[in-house]
């Protein structure tokens, strides 16, 4: 009886250095000789919603993984049975692996679970690079004004391991720079990031993007900074990725951020590098988005909003020269 054959599939991605479920299938096709399966029939492998027919996927799959085992064994040992072999056989990092396996831990959870044909191993492989951030000030007398941080996300040295968080934002000329770690839960991306004293917190919680990540929607938490009690406070942010991800490794430049931003965002994404052309209804677009204007609400998002900001923006955030008058990155290590 085969157990947990997809947990299994997406544990041999990672030992075979797979970024995607399809580059994985593609080591599978290639390496068995005539294997012939659709792509669509794996993904629906890897999400659980069945397992193979034909005895020579397990052959094919055990001869890839070269470990000393059996194809039955390796179909029929429990979770951590496998994880232990491929640890040992693959010089996998422990802890990684150990972190796969608490996301499994409890019943019916599927952290990678995706629609047919979006089933991807490294989901932070798709994230990584410089985003723009606009959102209202959390402050208690500034709450109005846009202001634009630049949010970095970087991968650690180990493959698969924990997506990093760099983000900065300034208030009246004050660079505030934020640490921390992103996760994916539910198709929602949680960036949980904190001042290096611990002075204060902030929290996103946005819409999982498209792949590639051009763009993230969703709501920008923390506390208002100019009260001799901390108030807290809540802002939607549009996160908009630059044409060119930052190198892995780097940290994003303190200046130059507007506090509140200088001009429109249009605008500012235009000096960023991004091919779009001036638009007053495209920035119209982006405030009400900002501002819940068609919700008549802050605190609560749509799904359409992030719709509509996909079929504006979708085809442009990549395109166009980053530009360093904006947001640039430094070769100085992010600790």
């Amino acid at each position: 009886m085969v157990r947990d054959f997809d947990k299994k599939l997406k544990l041999t991605g990672i030992a075979l250095r797979c970024r995607t479920a399809k580059e994985l299938y593609q080591k599978l096709r290639a390496h068995g000789t005539g294997l012939s399966f659709e792509l669509q029939s794996f993904y629906k492998w890897m999400q659980g919603k069945s397992t193979p027919r034909a005895s020579q996927v397990y052959v094919s799959w055990a001869q890839l993984l070269e470990l000393d085992a059996s194809p039955a064994f390796l179909g029929a040992c429990s979770l951590e049975q496998f994880a232990d072999l491929i640890v040992t056989g693959h010089r996998l990092d422990r802890a990684s692996v150990d972190s796969f396996l608490q996301q499994w831990a409890e019943p019916g959870a599927n952290p990678n679970a995706g629609e047919e044909g979006t089933v991807s191993l490294g989901w932070q492989e798709t994230m990584k690079g410089t985003y723009l951030c606009y959102s209202h000030a959390l402050t208690f007398q500034d709450r109005h004004p846009v202001i634009r941080g630049v949010l970095q996300l970087d991968l650690g040295a180990q493959l698969h391991s924990a997506m990093r968080a760099h983000y900065i934002e300034s208030i009246h000329r004050v660079p505030l720079r934020y640490f921390g770690a992103v996760t994916r839960r539910n198709r929602l991306i949680g960036i949980d990031v904190s001042e290096r004293d611990q002075r204060s917190d902030l929290y996103f919680n946005l819409y999982s993007p498209d792949t590639p990540a051009n763009f993230m929607f969703g709501h920008k938490a923390g506390a208002s900074l100019e009260e001799d009690m901390p108030h807290p406070s809540i802002s939607r942010v549009l996160m908009i990725r630059l044409p060119a991800a930052g190198a892995k490794g780097t940290a994003v430049k303190a200046a130059p951020l507007s506090s509140p931003l200088e001009g429109s965002i249009v605008e500012d994404l235009i000096l960023a590098g991004l091919d779009i052309a001036p638009s007053q209804a495209l920035e119209r677009t982006l405030m009400d988005t900002l501002s819940g204007a068609r919700m008549n609400s802050v605190d609560r998002l749509s799904i359409q909003d992030s719709k509509r900001l996909n079929k504006i923006l979708g085809g442009r955030c990549t395109k166009g020269r980053p530009r360093n008058n904006v947001a640039t990155v430094t070769e100085r290590k992010v600790e």
